[in-house]
């Protein structure tokens, strides 16, 4: 497990700058490598669909508002993280930067920004999770 959250740490980290600028696209939608590690949980998909639902609802609650406060934003981006930290544990790497991106656009400092915000959670979110929960079904052979 340890190796896991070294490579969560890795490759999200803190540096903002290198995080936003990753092109969602060049990351592999699952780190193999890392859902190997995991694999032989019992009810593995199952539990990740519950979670990943969660974060979604919530996220999704947070996203009908009119006008997002910073605090709101904030949440928001609490929410990307806590995503994040699930599916980066089992190899979404595709999905664990987008939250990561969330995430810092989400924080209270000179990087936020809801405008980002929201395009990047408009655009990308549904079919990230999609194509996550496609693939990881398919390599868990369920």
């Amino acid at each position: 497990c340890w190796v896991v959250v070294l490579w969560c740490n890795v490759i999200m980290g803190d540096d903002s700058v290198g995080v936003l600028s990753v092109t969602l696209d060049d990351v592999p939608v699952i780190d193999f490598s890392v859902l190997d590690q995991v694999r032989n949980i019992p009810n593995l998909f199952q539990e990740v669909v519950i979670a990943v639902q969660g974060r979604i609802t919530t996220m999704q609650s947070l996203r009908c508002q009119d006008e997002l406060t910073m605090e709101q934003l904030h949440d928001f981006g609490n929410e990307a993280h806590g995503l994040k930290s699930g599916v980066c544990m089992i190899g979404c790497s595709r999905l664990a930067t987008l939250c990561s991106k969330l995430e810092i656009l989400g924080r209270k400092g000179p990087q936020q920004d809801g405008h980002l915000f929201i395009h990047l959670y408009d655009t990308y979110m549904q079919d990230v999770v999609q194509e996550s929960m496609a693939e990881l079904k398919n390599a868990l052979g369920i």
